[in-house]
């Protein structure tokens, strides 16, 4: 079973190194595991620093690193570069982390198939969090192949409609009755922890469905969420659930 793993960051290259380094270092099969890196085009510190990471990544422990550089497009519009992993990723499912997360488990990628494979014909999503979190959603999210297939009919939509993808993800599970499997290894968060929730409001937190934002650094308003695309995600589980 092929995974595939997408990372998130931005003018952290250091944070960014110290997180691949964790997966990498700590996997068993990384010839089963892809790993996609998305950087901004304006990201001249990450960017020079791949392309040094790289080589090491591939030499040491045989990895080639799937660097995609896009167009910047800032917060209100984080949605985009979950999207362009789904696009580009070829496995059975799709984990995404960020540059803070840090693996703590040997053997993780052994760890994380044992829990998903019972679940292959079936759309599920993929949980964790960080140890020293108390955050009631995944704010490392995954989906499995029959997950995206389903949702996205195949590609046709996206699989992302939300800024806050992580809080909806566990929503449309609750909404369409899937299934919310943990990804069974352990990892830290290295920026967040227990103040995290309160900050944010916790459980009786509700994300905007239609808020704009202005993003004064791109120049123009966005919106944080698409909620007829989400809609149709929702629609597309429903039916398949009722059909299976």
């Amino acid at each position: 079973m092929k995974l595939s793993m997408y990372f998130l960051s931005r003018k952290r290259p250091h944070a960014l190194t110290v997180c691949l380094s964790s997966y990498i270092m700590n996997a068993v099969n990384n010839a089963q595991i892809e790993y996609i890196v998305i950087i901004d085009e304006d990201d001249d510190e990450s960017i020079k620093s791949l392309e040094e990471t790289k080589i090491m990544f591939r030499v040491v422990y045989g990895v080639n690193l799937k660097i995609l550089i896009t167009k910047r497009v800032g917060y209100p519009k984080l949605h985009h570069y979950h999207n362009l992993a789904a696009v580009h990723f070829t496995g059975d499912c799709l984990l995404m982390r960020t540059d803070h997360h840090f693996c703590t488990t040997h053997a993780w990628d052994t760890k994380v198939r044992e829990n998903i494979k019972p679940y292959k014909n079936e759309p599920i999503i993929i949980h964790q969090k960080g140890n020293n979190e108390n955050v009631w959603w995944a704010t490392a999210w995954g989906v499995n192949r029959k997950w995206y297939e389903v949702s996205t009919n195949n590609g046709e939509i996206a699989l992302a409609a939300d800024v806050g993808i992580d809080v909806w993800l566990i929503r449309m599970a609750e909404q369409t009755d899937m299934k919310v499997i943990p990804a069974g290894y352990d990892m830290i968060s290295m920026q967040r922890g227990k103040e995290h929730a309160t900050k944010i409001g916790g459980l009786e937190y509700q994300l905007p469905e239609d808020e704009l934002v202005k993003d004064t650094r791109i120049g123009k308003t966005q919106k944080t969420s698409d909620p007829e695309v989400r809609e149709q995600l929702i629609e597309n589980l429903k039916r398949w659930k009722t059909e299976n």
